[in-house]
């Protein structure tokens, strides 16, 4: 091009940089209109990977705690199996397990695929337990574990501690 001319190229990067942000604009717009928006990981992730790490993590905290014996059922982390050996000792459940010479209740852990926003089912599996929270068939009916008093806070450790409270 010769002087005071602006070549092919020149235009075509000027063009470019003036109609970037437009460009970006209606990507933007277009994404949100489909419901494809661009973010992180976290927020993307499927309520049954969301269940997933957060029960891994939890998992993972009350075995190295050690307060309590606590297993996956047949590796399945959805499900487990929690031996509860210490009871606040002025329940009355302590007092119960007492009487009846038996020294740890079973529980059985079942959670839902979106876990935390919905509370796991939680029921007594020995020894035979009715009364109080246990339902006959041993399920576990206490206000934390219903849909009006579930809070995505808590933890199965904090529903084993308030079961043995």
């Amino acid at each position: 091009a010769s002087p005071g001319e602006v070549s092919t190229r020149e235009l075509d990067l000027a063009a470019a940089a003036l109609f970037a942000p437009v460009a970006a604009a209606q990507e933007r717009s277009a994404a949100k209109s489909s419901g494809k928006t661009k973010s992180s990981k976290k927020d993307t992730a499927k309520p049954k990977e969301k269940a997933t790490r957060r029960l891994m993590r939890e998992y993972q905290d009350m075995v190295t705690k050690g307060e309590f014996i606590c297993n996956l059922v047949e590796d399945n982390l959805f499900e487990w199996d929690v031996e509860l050996t210490e009871l606040d000792s002025d329940s009355t459940l302590h007092k119960d397990m007492l009487s009846a010479g038996v020294d740890a209740i079973s529980l059985h852990f079942s959670f839902p695929q979106n876990y935390p926003f919905a509370p796991p089912f939680v029921r007594v599996q020995e020894p035979y337990i009715t009364g109080g929270y246990v339902m006959d068939g041993g399920a576990i009916c206490m206000e934390l574990l219903t849909a009006e008093g579930w809070s995505g806070a808590y933890t199965a450790e904090a529903i084993v501690r308030q079961f043995a409270a």
